[in-house]
C-alpha cells in the first residue's frame, strides 16, 4: 500500500467547501472511506 501526503484530499475538501458542499472521511472495515456532498443548484 502506498501513502500519501493527504494533499490531494485537502484540496479537494477545500474546493468542495468554497461550492457549498462537504467531504466526509471515515475509517471502514478495510480500508477508508470518502463520501462527497456536492450541491446541485
Amino acid at each position: 500500500m502506498q501513502e500519501g501526503s493527504g494533499l490531494g484530499l485537502y484540496i479537494s475538501k477545500m474546493l468542495l467547501e468554497k461550492m457549498g458542499g462537504e467531504i466526509l472521511c471515515s475509517n471502514v472495515t478495510p480500508g477508508f472511506q470518502v463520501s462527497l456532498m456536492i450541491p446541485l443548484d
